[in-house]
Protein backbone atom coordinates (compact mmCIF):
# COMPACT_ATOMS: atom_id res chain seq x y z
CA UNK A 1 0.00 0.00 0.00
CA UNK A 2 1.38 3.39 -0.95
CA UNK A 3 2.41 5.54 2.02
CA UNK A 4 0.39 8.78 2.06
CA UNK A 5 2.25 12.00 1.30
CA UNK A 6 2.65 13.28 4.77
CA UNK A 7 6.65 18.05 4.32
CA UNK A 8 9.46 19.70 3.10
CA UNK A 9 9.10 20.39 4.02
CA UNK A 10 8.50 22.12 4.50
CA UNK A 11 7.81 21.63 4.80
CA UNK A 12 8.67 21.67 6.54
CA UNK A 13 8.10 23.86 4.18
CA UNK A 14 6.37 26.65 5.90
CA UNK A 15 9.13 28.91 7.03
CA UNK A 16 11.56 29.92 4.26
CA UNK A 17 12.02 33.62 4.82
CA UNK A 18 15.07 35.89 5.12
CA UNK A 19 16.36 39.34 4.22
CA UNK A 20 19.75 38.71 2.57
CA UNK A 21 21.52 36.01 0.54
CA UNK A 22 23.57 33.56 2.57
CA UNK A 23 25.17 30.14 2.14
CA UNK A 24 25.85 27.50 4.77
CA UNK A 25 28.73 25.12 4.11
CA UNK A 26 30.62 22.52 6.19
CA UNK A 27 27.72 20.06 6.53
CA UNK A 28 26.89 20.22 2.83
CA UNK A 29 23.57 21.98 3.41
CA UNK A 30 23.26 25.21 1.44
CA UNK A 31 20.58 27.87 1.89
CA UNK A 32 20.15 31.12 -0.03
CA UNK A 33 17.37 33.62 0.64
CA UNK A 34 16.60 36.83 -1.22
CA UNK A 35 14.05 39.59 -0.64
CA UNK A 36 12.37 40.44 -3.94
CA UNK A 37 10.46 43.45 -2.63
CA UNK A 38 6.89 44.04 -1.49
CA UNK A 39 7.42 41.57 1.34
CA UNK A 40 8.15 38.60 -0.94
CA UNK A 41 11.05 36.30 -0.14
CA UNK A 42 12.56 33.53 -2.24
CA UNK A 43 14.51 30.70 -0.67
CA UNK A 44 16.64 28.05 -2.34
CA UNK A 45 18.16 25.18 -0.41
CA UNK A 46 20.02 22.04 -1.37
CA UNK A 47 22.08 19.14 -0.05
CA UNK A 48 23.60 15.92 -1.32
CA UNK A 49 23.60 12.54 0.40
CA UNK A 50 25.32 9.21 -0.16
CA UNK A 51 21.98 7.42 -0.46
CA UNK A 52 19.79 6.45 -3.39
CA UNK A 53 16.67 8.34 -4.38
CA UNK A 54 14.35 5.73 -2.81
CA UNK A 55 15.30 6.39 0.86
CA UNK A 56 15.43 10.12 0.15
CA UNK A 57 11.90 10.04 -1.24
CA UNK A 58 10.59 8.05 1.73
CA UNK A 59 11.85 10.68 4.17
CA UNK A 60 10.57 13.66 2.17
CA UNK A 61 7.09 12.13 1.92
CA UNK A 62 6.93 10.98 5.54
CA UNK A 63 5.05 14.07 6.68
CA UNK A 64 3.00 12.31 9.32
CA UNK A 65 6.27 11.50 11.15
CA UNK A 66 8.04 14.75 10.34
CA UNK A 67 7.96 16.00 13.90
CA UNK A 68 9.93 12.97 15.10
CA UNK A 69 13.06 14.08 13.24
CA UNK A 70 12.55 17.80 12.50
CA UNK A 71 12.43 19.52 15.93
CA UNK A 72 10.70 22.71 14.72
CA UNK A 73 7.67 20.78 13.38
CA UNK A 74 5.08 20.33 16.11
CA UNK A 75 2.26 18.68 14.17
CA UNK A 76 1.50 17.38 10.68
CA UNK A 77 -1.93 16.04 9.73
CA UNK A 78 -2.49 14.48 6.32
CA UNK A 79 -5.65 14.12 4.23
CA UNK A 80 -5.37 12.25 0.89
CA UNK A 81 -6.86 14.06 -2.11
CA UNK A 82 -5.95 11.50 -4.78
CA UNK A 83 -3.26 9.01 -5.85
CA UNK A 84 -0.49 11.62 -5.86
CA UNK A 85 -2.07 14.57 -4.02
CA UNK A 86 -2.42 15.43 -0.33
CA UNK A 87 -3.63 18.17 1.99
CA UNK A 88 -1.10 18.62 4.80
CA UNK A 89 -1.86 20.79 7.85
CA UNK A 90 1.35 21.69 9.69
CA UNK A 91 2.41 23.74 12.68
CA UNK A 92 6.05 24.73 13.19
CA UNK A 93 7.74 26.86 15.83
CA UNK A 94 10.56 29.35 15.41
CA UNK A 95 12.53 30.46 18.50
CA UNK A 96 14.96 33.33 19.04
CA UNK A 97 16.23 34.88 22.29
CA UNK A 98 13.44 33.29 24.31
CA UNK A 99 10.69 34.36 21.90
CA UNK A 100 8.73 31.76 19.94
CA UNK A 101 6.40 32.11 16.98
CA UNK A 102 4.06 29.39 15.73
CA UNK A 103 3.52 29.24 11.98
CA UNK A 104 0.60 27.36 10.43
CA UNK A 105 0.26 26.19 6.83
CA UNK A 106 -2.30 24.09 4.98
CA UNK A 107 -0.33 22.68 2.08
CA UNK A 108 -1.92 21.22 -1.01
CA UNK A 109 0.70 18.93 -2.55
CA UNK A 110 1.05 17.33 -5.95
CA UNK A 111 3.59 14.57 -6.45
CA UNK A 112 5.61 13.53 -9.49
CA UNK A 113 6.58 10.12 -8.02
CA UNK A 114 10.22 9.71 -6.98
CA UNK A 115 11.25 13.07 -8.42
CA UNK A 116 9.30 16.17 -7.33
CA UNK A 117 6.73 17.48 -4.86
CA UNK A 118 4.90 20.72 -5.65
CA UNK A 119 3.13 22.55 -2.81
CA UNK A 120 1.02 25.64 -2.19
CA UNK A 121 -0.45 27.02 1.01
CA UNK A 122 -4.23 27.10 0.53
CA UNK A 123 -4.97 28.05 4.16
CA UNK A 124 -3.16 31.42 3.95
CA UNK A 125 -3.24 31.95 7.73
CA UNK A 126 0.34 33.17 8.23
CA UNK A 127 1.25 33.82 4.58
CA UNK A 128 -0.34 35.90 1.84
CA UNK A 129 1.19 33.39 -0.52
CA UNK A 130 3.53 30.43 -0.12
CA UNK A 131 4.39 28.10 -3.01
CA UNK A 132 7.33 25.91 -3.88
CA UNK A 133 8.73 22.48 -4.64
CA UNK A 134 11.10 19.70 -3.59
CA UNK A 135 13.18 17.95 -6.25
CA UNK A 136 15.13 14.69 -5.93
CA UNK A 137 17.82 13.81 -8.47
CA UNK A 138 20.18 10.83 -8.68
CA UNK A 139 23.92 11.62 -8.75
CA UNK A 140 27.10 9.56 -9.08
CA UNK A 141 27.57 9.77 -5.30
CA UNK A 142 23.92 9.20 -4.33
CA UNK A 143 21.21 11.86 -4.50
CA UNK A 144 20.72 15.62 -4.53
CA UNK A 145 17.76 17.37 -2.93
CA UNK A 146 16.67 20.87 -3.98
CA UNK A 147 14.09 23.03 -2.24
CA UNK A 148 12.66 26.23 -3.76
CA UNK A 149 9.92 28.42 -2.29
CA UNK A 150 8.40 31.88 -2.66
CA UNK A 151 6.65 33.33 0.38
CA UNK A 152 5.01 36.54 1.53
CA UNK A 153 4.44 36.41 5.30
CA UNK A 154 1.63 38.30 6.96
CA UNK A 155 3.78 39.22 9.96
CA UNK A 156 6.22 42.12 9.94
CA UNK A 157 9.84 40.97 9.82
CA UNK A 158 12.41 43.23 11.51
CA UNK A 159 15.90 43.50 10.06
CA UNK A 160 17.11 40.51 12.09
CA UNK A 161 13.97 38.48 11.45
CA UNK A 162 15.33 37.13 8.20
CA UNK A 163 18.32 35.59 9.95
CA UNK A 164 16.00 33.68 12.27
CA UNK A 165 14.04 32.19 9.41
CA UNK A 166 17.22 31.47 7.46
CA UNK A 167 18.62 29.48 10.36
CA UNK A 168 15.31 27.65 10.76
CA UNK A 169 15.28 26.51 7.14
CA UNK A 170 18.90 25.44 7.42
CA UNK A 171 18.02 23.45 10.51
CA UNK A 172 15.11 21.75 8.76
CA UNK A 173 17.22 20.71 5.78
CA UNK A 174 19.98 19.48 8.06
CA UNK A 175 17.48 17.38 10.02
CA UNK A 176 16.14 15.86 6.81
CA UNK A 177 19.64 14.98 5.63
CA UNK A 178 20.46 13.40 8.99
CA UNK A 179 17.31 11.27 8.92
CA UNK A 180 17.98 10.11 5.34
CA UNK A 181 21.49 9.01 6.28
CA UNK A 182 20.23 7.32 9.46
CA UNK A 183 17.64 5.27 7.58
CA UNK A 184 20.09 4.44 4.82
CA UNK A 185 22.62 3.26 7.43
CA UNK A 186 20.01 1.07 9.13
CA UNK A 187 19.23 -0.64 5.82
CA UNK A 188 22.94 -1.13 5.05
CA UNK A 189 23.53 -2.63 8.51
CA UNK A 190 20.87 -5.32 8.09
CA UNK A 191 22.49 -8.77 7.87
CA UNK A 192 22.27 -10.54 4.54
CA UNK A 193 20.08 -13.62 4.71
CA UNK A 194 21.54 -16.64 2.95
CA UNK A 195 19.01 -19.05 1.54
CA UNK A 196 19.64 -22.57 2.90
CA UNK A 197 20.78 -25.14 0.38
CA UNK A 198 18.07 -27.51 -0.78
Amino acid sequence: MKRPLALLSGILLGLAIATAPAAIANDGVKVNVVEEGNGVFVVKGSFSVSAGTAPVWKVLTDYDQLGSFVPSVKSSIVKPLGPDAMLVAQESTARFMGISKTMKVLLQTQEAPQSRIFFTDVGLKDFEHFIGSWTVEATDQGSRVDYVASAKPRIYLPVWGGSIMHDMVKGQLTALKKEILRRHSVVDDQPTRVKPAA
